[in-house]
């Protein structure tokens, strides 16, 4: 009954078999290490983003949840491999997150086609969207890249999100400075050191979660 909403009890705790059990749970809740149990799908990994831990977001039938892995070693996965995933619950720096996961790759599967048209008003006021596959869009003001990564400051229409991915070789992220673009990534929160939350970031997995609706001045010179 994995990816059901009903869980069993293990040595006298409640089994978590659902993202969005674990992602519901309140921070002394999670905190408490509830084992968790999912099958699930990479929809994003990183080893590099976070000097502390590696980046990993999956998702489900009910949603999506954060997932602490060790930085090293660096893990067979990618966004659409499909895991069996067995860890505890924790509380993380804001939201609730799968701590000592063990991880077997049970196959391949592809990231959700469809994602929820989030604002940044509903990413910083709704706790249910933190973590979540989300569909954001605005227009490209600038690219940092740093090491593995490249962040792109997305402007939209109610302020600035900032969204991460691994850089991929070949691609001239400059390009699309000043486009109008959609990407599909998973929200995470920007916060200060007592859990508020005072900013939105998306990790996207790759350049095919960014759908281009304008084109930028220097796409169109090309």
């Amino acid at each position: 009954n994995v990816g059901g909403e009903k869980g069993y009890q293990f040595g006298g705790l409640h089994v978590l078999f659902t993202a969005r059990q674990a992602h519901s749970l309140t921070s002394e809740e999670a905190a408490a290490r509830l084992p968790v149990h999912l099958q699930a799908v990479v929809t994003y990994y990183d080893p590099y983003v976070d000097a502390r831990h590696g980046a990993l977001f999956v998702h489900d039938s009910t949603g999506a949840i954060f997932v602490s892995v060790p930085v090293r070693p660096i893990l067979p996965l990618r966004a659409g491999t499909v895991i069996d995933l067995s860890g505890v619950s924790g509380p993380g720096d804001y939201a609730p997150i799968v701590e000592a996961a063990h991880i077997r790759i049970i196959g391949e599967s592809h990231v959700p086609a469809e994602a929820p048209t989030a604002s940044l008003a509903s990413l910083l006021t709704d706790a249910e969207e933190e973590g979540q596959w989300v569909e954001i869009g605005g227009v490209v003001h600038s690219i940092l890249t740093s090491g593995m990564n490249v962040t792109m400051n997305v402007a939209m229409s109610d302020g600035i999100v900032r969204a991460t991915t691994l850089k991929q070789e070949g691609v001239d992220y400059e390009r699309l400075v000043d486009a109008t673009v959609r990407i599909h990534g998973n929200a995470a929160p920007l916060f200060t050191k007592n859990r508020q939350m005072i900013g939105v970031h998306l990790f996207f997995p790759s350049m095919a979660e960014v759908k281009v609706d304008r084109k930028s001045t220097r796409l169109n010179s090309s």
